[in-house]
């Protein structure tokens, strides 16, 4: 029984002194000169994110299209798309025109080859680059990693040390394992009963805290990577891939929506 107090107690002060470690490698990031480090995935975002709100209405039509393909069409001479699938098709990238641009849906009128041309041209140069857009976006999506992050959550207004240390620990856990070891080698180590300040705390390698702040920012995307795959595969826009993890109480996946300051896990 004692043996297994003195474990438990070995580990919390080992808990303690890695969370000091992880708060003063963050405020590094905060207090040295320069811009703080950017993820790559934001500014995929203030792309993706518009046009999604213009065109998730459209999305629905696309899952019309796919019920309508015959997979045997393909097998057929001079036929790619049986005329049923065509003209769902037609009608996605109609209401996609709508939405993007609508004053040349009204310049068109009734004048059936513009509309087709406005619709290719819309297809060719809006929708299509739009869909490899999200497709890529969400090409590198962990559920695991969506998982911790959002369970990781709760100790963000309780104790931050303890969110930036279990952060660190699972979403870059190479880069914090070198702080660990460069700090060990320093003279310095997570274990022991007693936890300075961070701002009592000299880091030994300086860029493997950068180094591990910038690989979980990255990481931080998979919440939203999360619900862009959701909705995608929900509308029939992407076939396959990983299963999105849901949050407790959320039933379904629901339309993303642009990331909150939360979401996007700026410190």
């Amino acid at each position: 029984g004692q043996l297994l107090v003195q474990a438990v107690f070995g580990a919390m002060a080992e808990q303690a002194a890695c969370r000091c470690l992880a708060a003063a490698a963050v405020r590094h990031i905060r207090t040295r000169p320069g811009p703080r480090p950017q993820a790559s995935w934001a500014a995929k975002v203030d792309y993706l994110f518009p046009m999604i709100e213009k065109l998730h209405q459209c999305f629905p039509r696309y899952k019309q299209f796919l019920t309508k393909v015959d997979h045997n069409d393909l097998k057929k001479p001079h036929v790619f798309m049986n005329d049923d699938a065509q003209a769902k098709l037609g009608e996605f990238y109609l209401c996609c025109a709508l939405k993007l641009h609508p004053e040349k849906v009204e310049e068109c009128g009734r004048d059936n080859p513009k509309l087709l041309a406005l619709m290719k041209e819309t297809a060719d140069h809006d929708v299509e680059p739009f869909l490899e857009a999200m497709r890529e976006f969400v090409s590198d999506y962990d559920p695991d990693l969506h998982r911790q992050l959002e369970d990781s959550t709760v100790w963000n207004d309780v104790d931050e040390k303890h969110f930036w240390a279990e952060n660190f620990r699972f979403a870059a856990p190479q880069s914090w394992s070198a702080l660990i070891q460069a700090q060990e080698a320093n003279g310095w180590t997570c274990k022991g009963n007693k936890c300075p300040g961070e701002e009592e705390i000299d880091l030994a390698d300086p860029e493997a805290a950068v180094t591990a702040y910038t690989t979980w920012l990255e990481a931080s995307g998979m919440p939203v990577k999360g619900d862009v795959l959701g909705a995608m595969q929900q509308s029939g826009l992407l076939l396959g891939g990983p299963q999105p993890y849901i949050r407790p109480g959320q039933e379904e996946v629901e339309q993303p929506a642009a990331p909150t300051k939360a979401q996007e896990w700026t410190p």
